[in-house]
């Protein structure tokens, strides 16, 4: 009985851990109101022409030189900042994430409760 508890209780303390869910958000800023260092991902940018280009998120856009250096499509581009309207940053929601995983962590156990009453509710001996 105590092992039941102990994993129990391992469970409910560990389970926002592993389902710790994240909320991202694309913010485009300018690129005079770039933080330096960069913080966020850089995913993509609007050119001055109009032209969004998305960045291929296997390869991390970096800016250097005053030009943003990345993968689009597989190939290497080097993007002036002259020539940027907009840079797309994703960035981390930390309030809706942990709103999010609180929400899911409380949705668990209320199912994890309600099948072990129902389980409890089937195997009573009636008097």
């Amino acid at each position: 009985m105590m092992k039941r508890a102990v994993s129990m209780l391992l469970i409910v303390v560990l389970l926002p851990h592993f389902t710790g869910c994240t909320v991202h958000r694309t913010d485009r800023v300018g690129p005079t109101d770039l933080e330096r260092p960069i913080a966020d991902e850089i995913v993509g940018v609007t050119t001055a022409d109009g032209e969004e280009v998305e960045f291929d998120r296997e390869y991390a856009a970096t800016v250097a030189n005053d030009s943003i250096y990345a993968v689009v499509d597989g190939e290497r581009r080097v993007i002036p900042m002259g020539q940027v309207s907009h840079v797309w940053l994703k960035r981390t929601d930390a309030g809706a994430s942990a709103a999010v995983t609180v929400l899911l962590v409380l949705g668990i156990a209320a199912v994890v409760v309600g099948v072990a009453a129902a389980i409890y509710a089937a195997t009573k001996e009636s008097c």
